[in-house]
Protein backbone atom coordinates (compact mmCIF):
# COMPACT_ATOMS: atom_id res chain seq x y z
CA UNK A 1 0.00 0.00 0.00
CA UNK A 2 0.83 3.69 -0.51
CA UNK A 3 0.43 5.93 2.56
CA UNK A 4 -0.16 9.85 2.19
CA UNK A 5 1.09 12.29 4.11
CA UNK A 6 -1.63 14.91 5.31
CA UNK A 7 -0.16 18.50 6.88
CA UNK A 8 -2.32 20.50 8.78
CA UNK A 9 -1.95 24.17 8.37
CA UNK A 10 0.51 25.73 11.33
CA UNK A 11 -1.89 28.97 13.12
CA UNK A 12 -0.15 31.14 15.08
CA UNK A 13 -1.67 33.16 18.02
CA UNK A 14 -0.34 36.86 19.10
CA UNK A 15 -1.93 37.99 22.46
CA UNK A 16 -1.56 42.35 23.41
CA UNK A 17 -0.12 43.66 26.48
CA UNK A 18 -1.91 47.05 26.13
CA UNK A 19 0.17 48.17 29.17
CA UNK A 20 -2.57 50.01 30.59
CA UNK A 21 -4.59 50.28 27.68
CA UNK A 22 -8.07 49.25 26.19
CA UNK A 23 -7.70 44.96 26.30
CA UNK A 24 -7.00 43.93 23.21
CA UNK A 25 -8.03 40.08 22.10
CA UNK A 26 -5.96 37.83 20.70
CA UNK A 27 -5.87 37.18 17.18
CA UNK A 28 -4.51 34.03 15.48
CA UNK A 29 -3.38 33.40 12.18
CA UNK A 30 -1.76 31.14 9.06
CA UNK A 31 1.64 30.86 10.02
CA UNK A 32 4.22 32.10 7.82
CA UNK A 33 2.12 35.10 6.77
CA UNK A 34 1.46 38.62 7.75
CA UNK A 35 -0.74 40.26 9.78
CA UNK A 36 -2.76 41.67 7.69
CA UNK A 37 -4.53 43.89 9.83
CA UNK A 38 -2.86 44.40 13.52
CA UNK A 39 -5.42 46.00 15.95
CA UNK A 40 -4.66 48.96 17.97
CA UNK A 41 -5.81 50.49 21.45
CA UNK A 42 -6.13 53.69 23.13
CA UNK A 43 -5.45 55.26 26.60
CA UNK A 44 -6.77 58.06 28.41
CA UNK A 45 -3.69 60.78 27.80
CA UNK A 46 -1.22 58.84 25.70
CA UNK A 47 -0.53 58.46 22.25
CA UNK A 48 -0.49 54.90 21.38
CA UNK A 49 2.92 54.91 19.46
CA UNK A 50 2.89 51.08 18.13
CA UNK A 51 3.70 47.35 18.86
CA UNK A 52 6.64 46.03 19.97
CA UNK A 53 7.97 42.59 20.45
CA UNK A 54 9.88 42.94 23.79
CA UNK A 55 8.52 44.07 27.37
CA UNK A 56 11.46 46.64 27.41
CA UNK A 57 10.06 48.10 24.47
CA UNK A 58 13.06 48.48 22.38
CA UNK A 59 12.21 46.47 19.41
CA UNK A 60 9.01 47.91 17.22
CA UNK A 61 6.99 45.03 15.76
CA UNK A 62 7.56 44.86 12.01
CA UNK A 63 4.61 44.22 9.89
CA UNK A 64 6.55 43.53 6.67
CA UNK A 65 7.60 40.26 8.06
CA UNK A 66 6.13 36.49 8.67
CA UNK A 67 5.00 35.67 11.70
CA UNK A 68 6.31 31.90 12.24
CA UNK A 69 5.39 31.24 16.07
CA UNK A 70 3.17 32.24 18.76
CA UNK A 71 4.15 36.03 19.99
CA UNK A 72 3.01 38.74 22.75
CA UNK A 73 3.46 42.19 21.26
CA UNK A 74 3.16 45.39 23.65
CA UNK A 75 2.15 48.60 23.56
CA UNK A 76 4.19 51.44 24.30
CA UNK A 77 2.75 54.53 24.56
CA UNK A 78 3.66 58.63 24.52
CA UNK A 79 2.29 61.15 27.49
CA UNK A 80 0.25 63.67 25.97
CA UNK A 81 1.11 67.03 28.38
CA UNK A 82 -1.82 69.75 27.87
CA UNK A 83 -0.15 73.20 26.93
CA UNK A 84 -1.97 74.03 30.30
CA UNK A 85 -2.89 72.51 34.01
CA UNK A 86 -6.07 71.57 34.88
CA UNK A 87 -8.49 73.66 36.90
CA UNK A 88 -8.76 70.69 39.15
CA UNK A 89 -7.10 67.47 40.56
CA UNK A 90 -9.91 65.62 37.80
CA UNK A 91 -7.57 66.88 35.06
CA UNK A 92 -4.74 64.79 35.76
CA UNK A 93 -5.08 61.25 34.25
CA UNK A 94 -3.59 59.29 37.77
CA UNK A 95 -6.29 60.96 39.83
CA UNK A 96 -9.18 59.41 39.67
CA UNK A 97 -11.83 60.73 41.76
CA UNK A 98 -13.33 57.66 43.57
CA UNK A 99 -9.85 57.06 45.33
CA UNK A 100 -9.38 57.85 48.91
CA UNK A 101 -7.40 60.66 48.43
CA UNK A 102 -8.97 62.73 45.51
CA UNK A 103 -10.80 65.27 48.20
CA UNK A 104 -7.37 66.32 50.02
CA UNK A 105 -4.78 66.28 46.28
CA UNK A 106 -7.57 68.72 45.11
CA UNK A 107 -7.86 70.89 47.93
CA UNK A 108 -3.89 71.45 47.62
CA UNK A 109 -3.95 71.28 44.27
CA UNK A 110 -6.91 74.07 43.95
CA UNK A 111 -5.11 76.36 46.72
CA UNK A 112 -1.45 76.28 44.72
CA UNK A 113 -0.27 74.74 47.48
CA UNK A 114 1.19 71.45 46.04
CA UNK A 115 2.14 71.90 42.18
CA UNK A 116 1.88 69.35 39.48
CA UNK A 117 4.80 66.88 37.93
CA UNK A 118 3.59 68.19 34.73
CA UNK A 119 0.02 69.51 33.10
CA UNK A 120 -0.71 65.95 32.93
CA UNK A 121 0.49 64.03 35.67
CA UNK A 122 0.11 64.74 39.62
CA UNK A 123 2.06 61.84 40.29
CA UNK A 124 -0.17 61.05 44.26
CA UNK A 125 1.50 57.44 45.08
CA UNK A 126 5.12 59.16 44.28
CA UNK A 127 6.62 59.80 48.09
CA UNK A 128 6.86 63.01 48.43
CA UNK A 129 10.29 64.91 48.43
CA UNK A 130 12.12 67.62 50.51
CA UNK A 131 11.53 70.35 47.78
CA UNK A 132 7.61 69.52 47.60
CA UNK A 133 7.48 69.61 51.09
CA UNK A 134 8.97 72.93 52.01
CA UNK A 135 6.93 74.74 49.25
CA UNK A 136 4.09 73.85 51.31
CA UNK A 137 4.79 75.06 54.06
CA UNK A 138 6.60 78.26 53.00
CA UNK A 139 3.44 78.75 51.80
CA UNK A 140 1.32 78.20 54.51
CA UNK A 141 3.64 80.05 56.83
CA UNK A 142 2.33 83.55 54.59
CA UNK A 143 6.14 84.83 55.14
CA UNK A 144 6.87 87.58 52.44
CA UNK A 145 9.58 84.43 50.00
CA UNK A 146 10.95 87.23 48.29
CA UNK A 147 13.31 88.30 51.07
CA UNK A 148 15.08 85.28 49.74
CA UNK A 149 15.83 86.41 46.41
CA UNK A 150 19.34 87.99 47.05
CA UNK A 151 19.50 86.15 49.87
CA UNK A 152 23.56 84.20 50.04
CA UNK A 153 23.99 80.55 49.05
CA UNK A 154 23.22 77.20 51.03
CA UNK A 155 24.44 74.05 50.28
CA UNK A 156 22.21 71.79 48.35
CA UNK A 157 19.94 74.70 47.47
CA UNK A 158 20.13 75.20 43.47
CA UNK A 159 19.73 79.10 43.21
CA UNK A 160 16.75 80.27 40.26
CA UNK A 161 14.44 77.65 40.49
CA UNK A 162 11.19 77.09 42.10
CA UNK A 163 11.56 75.74 45.61
CA UNK A 164 15.01 78.13 46.01
CA UNK A 165 13.56 80.82 47.90
CA UNK A 166 11.10 78.33 49.98
CA UNK A 167 14.31 76.24 50.87
CA UNK A 168 16.17 78.91 52.23
CA UNK A 169 13.03 80.15 54.14
CA UNK A 170 12.97 76.25 55.83
CA UNK A 171 16.55 76.54 56.70
CA UNK A 172 16.39 80.36 58.28
CA UNK A 173 13.44 79.55 60.18
CA UNK A 174 15.10 75.69 61.32
CA UNK A 175 12.11 74.19 60.10
CA UNK A 176 14.96 71.67 58.21
CA UNK A 177 18.73 71.24 58.98
CA UNK A 178 19.99 70.21 55.77
CA UNK A 179 18.22 70.47 52.02
CA UNK A 180 18.31 67.61 49.26
CA UNK A 181 15.36 68.59 46.85
CA UNK A 182 14.98 65.14 45.94
CA UNK A 183 15.12 63.36 48.96
CA UNK A 184 12.34 61.11 50.39
CA UNK A 185 11.41 61.47 53.58
CA UNK A 186 10.45 58.77 56.08
CA UNK A 187 6.89 59.52 57.88
CA UNK A 188 8.78 59.65 60.83
CA UNK A 189 10.87 62.89 59.80
CA UNK A 190 7.89 64.24 58.17
CA UNK A 191 6.47 64.58 61.70
CA UNK A 192 9.36 66.11 63.50
CA UNK A 193 9.27 68.70 60.27
CA UNK A 194 5.39 69.31 60.60
CA UNK A 195 5.53 70.14 64.74
CA UNK A 196 8.35 72.37 64.10
CA UNK A 197 6.69 74.14 61.21
CA UNK A 198 4.39 74.54 64.12
CA UNK A 199 6.53 75.71 67.12
CA UNK A 200 7.46 78.49 64.11
CA UNK A 201 4.33 79.47 63.62
CA UNK A 202 3.97 80.43 67.20
CA UNK A 203 0.67 77.96 67.21
CA UNK A 204 -1.38 77.11 70.62
CA UNK A 205 -1.90 73.59 70.19
CA UNK A 206 -2.22 70.81 72.56
CA UNK A 207 1.23 68.89 73.22
CA UNK A 208 -0.42 66.09 74.55
CA UNK A 209 0.88 62.83 73.65
CA UNK A 210 -1.49 60.40 72.84
CA UNK A 211 -1.84 57.09 74.55
CA UNK A 212 -2.94 55.03 71.80
CA UNK A 213 0.17 53.67 70.30
CA UNK A 214 1.10 52.47 66.67
CA UNK A 215 1.15 48.44 66.47
CA UNK A 216 4.37 49.71 65.69
CA UNK A 217 5.40 51.36 68.12
CA UNK A 218 9.30 49.89 68.73
CA UNK A 219 9.62 50.92 65.31
CA UNK A 220 9.75 54.86 65.75
CA UNK A 221 13.54 56.57 66.80
CA UNK A 222 12.97 57.27 70.02
CA UNK A 223 13.52 61.30 69.56
CA UNK A 224 10.73 61.71 66.86
CA UNK A 225 8.21 59.41 69.40
CA UNK A 226 7.08 62.71 71.02
CA UNK A 227 6.12 64.27 67.13
CA UNK A 228 4.22 61.52 66.36
CA UNK A 229 2.36 61.03 69.09
CA UNK A 230 0.95 64.60 69.16
CA UNK A 231 0.23 64.29 65.57
CA UNK A 232 -1.89 61.41 66.39
CA UNK A 233 -3.44 63.14 68.84
CA UNK A 234 -4.49 66.26 67.10
CA UNK A 235 -5.97 63.75 64.75
CA UNK A 236 -3.39 65.00 61.67
CA UNK A 237 -1.45 61.58 61.35
CA UNK A 238 -2.48 58.08 61.13
CA UNK A 239 -1.82 55.02 61.04
CA UNK A 240 -1.92 52.69 57.77
CA UNK A 241 -3.07 48.85 57.93
CA UNK A 242 -3.22 47.06 61.20
CA UNK A 243 -2.43 50.24 62.69
CA UNK A 244 0.79 50.56 61.91
CA UNK A 245 2.73 54.18 61.38
CA UNK A 246 5.17 52.73 59.07
CA UNK A 247 7.84 55.33 60.55
CA UNK A 248 10.94 54.52 58.14
CA UNK A 249 8.74 54.30 54.90
CA UNK A 250 8.30 57.11 53.03
CA UNK A 251 5.11 59.01 52.63
CA UNK A 252 3.02 59.46 49.33
CA UNK A 253 2.28 62.60 47.89
CA UNK A 254 -1.36 61.99 48.41
CA UNK A 255 -0.70 61.28 52.30
CA UNK A 256 1.20 64.47 52.46
CA UNK A 257 -1.88 66.30 50.82
CA UNK A 258 -4.24 64.48 53.19
CA UNK A 259 -2.09 65.62 55.99
CA UNK A 260 -1.80 69.29 55.22
CA UNK A 261 -5.33 69.36 54.81
CA UNK A 262 -5.80 68.42 58.37
CA UNK A 263 -3.24 70.16 60.50
CA UNK A 264 -4.21 73.57 58.05
CA UNK A 265 -7.02 73.60 60.43
CA UNK A 266 -5.21 74.28 63.47
CA UNK A 267 -2.98 77.53 61.65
Amino acid sequence: MTLYAKYEPIKCRIWFDTNGGEAVDSIEIQGDTKVSDIPKTSKFGYEFEGWYTDESLTIPFDDSKNVTSNMTLYAKWNLIIPDEAPEDALGFIDVNGNSWYYDDVNWVYKRKLMIEYNNAIFAPNNAVTTSNIVAVLAKLSGDDLSLYDNAPAVTGITEGVWYTNCAKWAIDKKIIDTFNPDEKLSRERISIIITRFFDYMNIDYDKTESKEYFSDDELISGEVKKSIYILRNLGIIFGRENDMIDPKSFMTRAEFAALVRRFEAIL
